[in-house]
This record gives structure tokens, sequence and C-alpha cells, in this order.
């Protein structure tokens, strides 16, 4: 993915928290992470934005559709990762988005991410 054909593009120099699926995505482990260069996503590797007020599915009904962290996909998911958020960059808990990496999440504030309305 580059910069001409990305939808979203997350900021070089940003704190950014990994989820990564562990025992077989049935718990979760975060990682605390600065993105060392900009990193670009498509809109089908964008997953939520918890400041958007248009949202129809929560976090949690959209992870359980994912294989990979189905087994984390609860309500109380939600709560955990806010508390992370809040306690490694501060406004994220309500102002986050979440993205779909390999076969991890990147979440990172949205003030953090510009989304490319020409692709």
């Amino acid at each position: 993915m580059n910069l001409e054909n990305a939808n979203y593009i997350v900021m070089p120099n940003t704190s950014a928290v990994l989820v990564l699926p562990v025992n077989g995505g049935e718990t979760a482990r975060f990682v605390e992470v600065e993105t060392k260069a900009a990193r670009y996503f498509s809109r089908d590797n964008w997953l939520f934005d918890a400041a958007s007020f248009l949202e129809q599915d929560s976090l949690a009904q959209r992870l359980s559709k994912l294989a990979t962290f189905e087994g984390i996909a609860t309500e109380k998911f939600e709560g955990i990762l806010e508390n992370v958020l809040a306690s490694i960059i501060p406004g994220a808990e309500v102002n986050y988005m979440v993205f779909i990496e390999n076969e991890h999440l990147l979440i990172a504030h949205t003030d953090s991410v510009i989304q490319n309305h020409l692709v």
C-alpha cells in the first residue's frame, strides 16, 4: 500500500497500540509502539472509528467477524482497550481508529490519522 491508493494514513512518529492475538485469539496482548514511518491503509483495512456517530456495529461486533480475534470480541475488551489507550495516548480512549495490519490491530488517536478523500 502506498500514498496514492491509501484511504487512511497514520502519521510517522505517532504513539499507537498494537493488539496481538495470543493463545489462538482467546486473549490479547497490548504493545505500545511509535510509528517510525507513515502507515497506509485502505478502507478494507479500516475496522472502527470510536469518534464516529455513524457506527452501526460496536468494535466487539466487528472483531467477532474476524477469525483471528473472535475469542476476544466481547464488550469487556472495549473497556480494557479504552483503559490501555488512556494510559498510553491521552484522549485516545474516546477518539481512536482501529486498522487491521497483517495479523494484528493497529490503534491510533484520530488526530494522528489523515483521511485521503481523493482515493
